[in-house]
Parts: structure tokens; C-alpha cells; sequence
């Protein structure tokens, strides 16, 4: 069975849960349930059940209990087209029957709004006059507090089929906080929801910057104006690096306990001078299911902090060096304007073939992660047969090229597919390495960007020669392939260096 999961606990009143029945259909195995304590499962026409937790509800009586959602998916589990596309998705969405009582408080500190609504600020829509709305809304809440029969409607698994978010009553939220309403009425609806595995790779925590200057505010009792810049209120982010006279502020937000608590204890064991200083004593600040986490460092100072600034410089400064240098040997020294066996063409092969030896070295080491190095790898030799065959020695048709490409290849997909199961946790490995975004950028600049700039009718404009024309065209196609394969390198170097870091911290 398929099931979806809420991308949080919500600490709902307990009260609301005596009139709930407990679940009395088919069993469901463990491993599609969360281990949380109270689960709450919702399904198209049908009441909301209580799958797990009747106890944990009993003790905490007039009290509140974290509460998992759980699901039944109306999207299958294969159509992802309608589970990420909002219009698609909304047309198989349905609400749950019950509702249920959440602190006002809570749910702005969750971080559920796609927007802070306020009387100053309302949503606007057509010609209506949102602003007199909020002023009746306000008044209304005041006289008679918050009417149940209206409940806030919070759709799970909405944000790229992973993350929770608010569907209907961002006004209602920051009306009830004016007002101070302490309590409001909620309930859920659902359509579908990634599957888990595809959830790791695109799931990442996130907060409104208006959220997360408040839960700052609250937890560290610190200037949020130090913290989290002013002029960024619509930004959602994860990881905020603000600059300080002195030193740096860096705030990040961690999916569970467990991993902020390793995060704080890697920070612990640097070298006491290069150490960051956690804020709130090193204990992570719960926000909405999510843990909060600031930490204070120092500028840096002597050799090491240089070498680390060369380091991160290094691609901004040697790719471009790189390129424009051997162009330069190629058309000025050499007269090869970038033809057989130039420097641009070994630089091409070496690099694809550098980029396919360590990948080919990562999926020696880790069998667990062997089916994701070897895809790359593989990749990047057909890349380096070709260039090999093609550009440094060019003494055979292009079918054939192509042929001993395409074998490559085959035999990569096979290979893959008979360790098909190790490629996800490699996958995910390759994806957060740092750098990542140059992989795209280069192998864009290979097959895309090389090719428009080398199409014959942009250089005919110009007042050229043909032969002009010809070596001009070659001499700017090979620059932006070897642009691109430097690229791919250096992506690689910081993958491997990445994961076998990684590694060895896990040791």
C-alpha cells in the first residue's frame, strides 16, 4: 500500500481525538508507517482514524500530542507529472472529515505560509477590497472569537510532493495573532506525495525569512537585525550566511534531532581556534517538527584561512586560464587552430578521462553506492572514446565513433541496471556534493551551447573570409567543449574528494 506521510508533526489538542475511532481495516505493514507515537490516517470518503497513539491521547488529556499524518494517496504512485504540477494535482485533492484545534503561535512558528498576510499587507486579488476584509476579520475575532466552522486547510505533501503548506487562512493566522487568538480550528486535505526515496533527493527543510527572524528572536534572544538581513523577507532558505565586522553568523535548519546533534558535535571536535561558536548553549531550537541551529565564527586568520579562500577561488580563476591558455598555444605557437592532435583536444580527452577514472575509483570503493559512480563513469569514457577518436586522432568515419560510443554506453546501462539497488544512496551522494551545479553548466556547454555557437550562418555575417570564417567557427566550438569538459572535471575532483571526506568521517 501506498501512503503518504506528513512532512511534520502537528501538536493538535488531545480533546479533538475522543471521538475519533481507532482503525479497524486491513493491516498495514510497518515499514509504510512512521515510527512517530499518535499516527492519524485520512483517506478519500471516509472518517479519519486513529492509527496509532490511543494511549499517548488518553494521557495527555486536556493537553496536546504530536501528531503524524498519514494518507491514501488519489495520485498513483508512478504519476509524478500530477503530483508536482499545482493544477494537475488539485484536481485529485480531498479534504479530510475531521477537524481539530492547533495554537495560533504554532502554526506561524511552523512555517506553513507561503506568505505572512497582515492588515498592511493583504493578498491582493482583482479589485477587492482585501484591506476592509481584514479590518471585518479582525473585529469579528474580537466580538467572538475564531468560528470552527471555518477551519485554516493545510494540504500535505503539497510543495514538490514532499513538504506540508498552507492551502486557505494566511489572513486568519496573522488576524488570530493581532487579536490574540490562541487557539484556531484546522484541518488537512491530500492529493499525493513522491515516494520516499525520490522525497530524500528533492525534500529539503525550509522557512519563510519572516518565520525564521521570529523563531531566532525567540530562541536566542540575540539582534535579529545581526542575524537575518531585513531586505530579504521573501526569501525561503535553509542555510543563511550573514557577514559581520569580526566575524559571521551561519544559521541551519536540520530535518531531525539526530542529524543536528551530529552537526553540533562535528563542530565540537574542529580545532578549538577554527571552531564555530554554537549559540542557545549547542542545543538545537525546535521550529515546527524542524530543528534551528546558529552558530558564530571567527574571520580567520593566517595560512589556513588564505589556502581556504585559494581553495574555493581555485575554478573561478583556473578554468578560465586554462581554456584561454591553450587556445592561445593552439592558434598563436602551435597554427593548429584547435585541429588534430592540439593541446585543446588532449586537454578534452584528458579531462573526460580524468572524470571517468574517479568515478570509476569511487565505485571500487563503495559497493554501496557503486551503480551511481559507475553511470557517471561510464558516461565520461564514451565522452573521452569519442574525443579520442573524433579530435586528437581523426582517421575514421563518424558511424564509427558513434558505434564504439554507443557500446560504451550499453555496457554501462547493463552494469547498472544489475546493481540497479545501490544507485539512489550514490545518486543523493553525487547530487550534495559541493559544486554540483558545474556539472549541468559544463555538460551544457559541451553538447548545447558549443554547438549553437558553432553553426556556420553566425560567423558568415561577419566581413570574413571562408577560411576566416572556418577556423574563427572551429577555434570558438573547441573553447566552449573545453570549457565545458574542465567543468566536468572539476565537478568530479570535488565529488570524489567530497564523498571520500565523507567517508572518512563515518569511519
Amino acid at each position: 500500500m501506498h501512503l503518504g506521510w506528513s512532512s511534520r508533526t502537528y501538536p493538535l489538542d488531545a480533546a479533538d481525538f475522543a471521538d475519533v475511532p481507532d482503525y479497524d481495516g486491513p493491516d498495514i505493514p510497518k515499514s509504510e508507517l512512521p515510527d512517530d507515537e499518535v499516527v492519524l490516517l485520512i483517506r478519500k470518503g471516509a472518517p479519519d482514524m486513529l492509527l496509532r497513539g490511543r494511549d499517548a491521547v488518553e494521557r495527555a488529556g486536556d493537553a496536546t500530542v504530536d501528531v503524524r499524518i498519514v494518507f491514501v494517496p488519489t495520485i498513483a504512485k508512478w504519476n509524478l507529472l500530477f503530483t508536482l504540477a499545482r493544477f494537475l494535482r488539485n484536481r485529485r485533492r480531498y479534504e479530510g472529515s475531521g477537524v481539530y484545534h492547533i495554537s495560533t503561535e504554532a502554526m506561524r512558528q511552523m512555517g506553513l505560509e507561503r506568505a505572512v498576510r497582515t492588515l498592511a499587507c493583504p493578498h491582493k486579488r482583482g479589485n477587492s477590497d482585501r484591506i476592509s476584509k481584514m479590518r471585518k476579520l479582525e473585529a469579528s475575532l474580537k466580538e467572538r472569537g475564531y468560528d470552527d466552522s471555518r477551519p485554516i486547510n493545510v494540504m500535505l505533501c503539497r510543495s514538490r510532493g514532499c513538504e506540508d503548506s498552507l492551502r486557505q487562512g494566511h489572513h486568519r493566522i496573522s488576524a488570530c495573532i493581532a487579536c490574540g487568538v490562541q487557539k484556531m480550528a484546522v484541518h488537512f486535505s491530500a492529493a499525493g506525495a513522491l515516494p520516499r526515496c525520490l522525497k530524500r533527493l528533492v525534500g529539503k527543510p525550509r522557512l519563510r525569512m519572516d518565520v525564521l527572524r521570529s523563531s531566532l528572536e525567540s530562541h536566542f534572544g540575540l539582534p535579529i537585525d545581526k542575524l537575518v538581513p531585513v531586505d530579504t523577507k521573501g526569501i525561503q532558505s535553509d542555510f543563511i550566511v550573514v557577514p559581520e565586522p569580526g566575524g559571521r553568523f551561519i544559521v541551519k535548519l536540520v530535518s531531525d534531532e539526530q542529524n543536528a546533534r551530529k552537526l553540533a558535535e562535528l563542530c565540537r571536535r574542529i580545532d578549538p581556534e577554527e571552531a564555530p561558536r554554537l549559540l542557545n548553549g549547542g542545543e538545537p531550537a525546535e521550529v515546527g517538527g524542524r530543528y534551528l541551529m546558529a552558530f558564530e565564527y571567527g574571520r580567520g586568520k593566517g595560512f589556513s584561512s588564505s589556502l581556504s579562500i585559494a581553495a574555493r577561488m581555485a575554478p573561478a580563476i583556473i578554468v578560465p586560464v586554462l581554456v584561454a591558455g591553450a587556445l592561445v598555444i593552439d592558434v598563436a605557437v602551435m597554427h593548429t587552430a584547435c585541429g588534430e592532435r592540439s593541446l585543446v583536444a588532449w586537454f578534452q580527452f584528458g579531462c573526460a578521462f580524468v572524470s571517468s577514472a574517479l568515478m570509476f575509483i569511487l565505485a571500487a570503493l563503495d559497493r554501496r553506492c557503486r551503480a551511481a559512480y559507475s553511470a557517471f563513469a561510464y558516461l565520461f569514457l564514451s565522452m573521452a572514446a569519442y574525443e579520442l577518436m573524433r579530435d586528437v586522432y581523426n582517421l575514421m568515419p563518424r558511424w564509427i565513433s558513434w558505434t564504439v560510443v554507443a557500446v560504451i554506453l550499453s555496457v554501462g546501462v547493463g552494469y547498472v541496471f544489475a546493481h540497479r539497488r545501490s544507485f539512489a544512496l550514490g545518486l543523493r551522494r553525487l547530487v550534495s556534493s559541493r559544486s554540483f551545479n558545474a556539472l549541468p553548466f559544463g555538460l551544457g556547454s559541451i553538447w548545447i551551447v558549443s554547438k549553437i555557437l558553432s553553426i556556420r550562418a553566425v560567423w558568415e555575417t561577419q566581413p570574413l573570409s571562408s577560411d576566416a570564417v572556418r577556423v574563427v567557427k572551429h577555434v570558438v566550438e573547441e573553447g566552449t567543449e573545453l570549457f565545458g569538459y574542465v567543468m566536468v572535471l572539476c565537478w568530479a575532483v570535488s565529488a570524489f574528494v567530497s564523498v571520500l571526506t565523507r567517508e572518512g568521517r563515518r569511519e
